[in-house]
């Protein structure tokens, strides 16, 4: 199985009904427009081609088929139905959820100018949630609640007193 940022041509040495690309971005959008980028995405298409694809979400389908693709299968990588399982209150005290992950494409970047504007322009409540100890430490100080690498049970509780959740990530096709 290939994960999204594996190499596809390593897949070669597994036969093609046993090779399962899992598809979470586009990624022949890393490269900026212009010719290589198109060359990167004939390639990657290429070998997709070869592979039985499963894709992160509906959009990716769209993608995929409009390639002239068929995926074999959709599995979505959101939260699991048990975050669902508690019934959300009245009382949402904190404004804005953020995940702050490590990676270019993740945008740290862009959060820190998100923090800054909401809780300086704006005054909104700000919880940021990381399982990178670094990131923890350089923002604790700017946002009410920071949990570092937190339980399942303490983010379900957080995500219930949210009003608004911020997932970004720059060229894939969830955030």
């Amino acid at each position: 199985v290939l994960k999204h940022d594996s190499t596809l041509p390593f897949g070669w040495f597994t036969p093609p009904e046993q090779r399962y690309c899992f598809l979470q971005g586009e990624e022949w959008r890393f490269v900026t427009r212009g010719p290589l980028q198109y060359v990167f995405h004939r390639a990657i298409l290429f070998l997709y081609a070869h592979c039985q694809i499963i894709t992160a979400n509906m959009y990716l389908t769209t993608q995929i088929q409009s390639a002239g693709l068929k995926p074999v299968a959709e599995a979505s990588i959101w939260a699991n139905m048990d975050y669902a399982t508690y019934l959300p209150t009245s009382e949402r005290s904190i404004d804005l959820v953020i995940v702050l992950r490590k990676g270019y494409i993740k945008r740290l970047d862009l959060y820190m100018q998100l923090i800054a504007a909401a809780k300086m322009s704006m005054g909104l409540t700000c919880a940021v949630i990381t399982p990178e100890e670094n990131i923890a430490k350089n923002v604790s100080d700017l946002v009410d609640i920071c949990l570092l690498q937190p339980s399942r049970e303490e983010m379900k509780a957080l995500y219930q007193r949210s009003k608004v959740f911020v997932l970004l990530s720059e060229r894939e096709g969830f955030g």
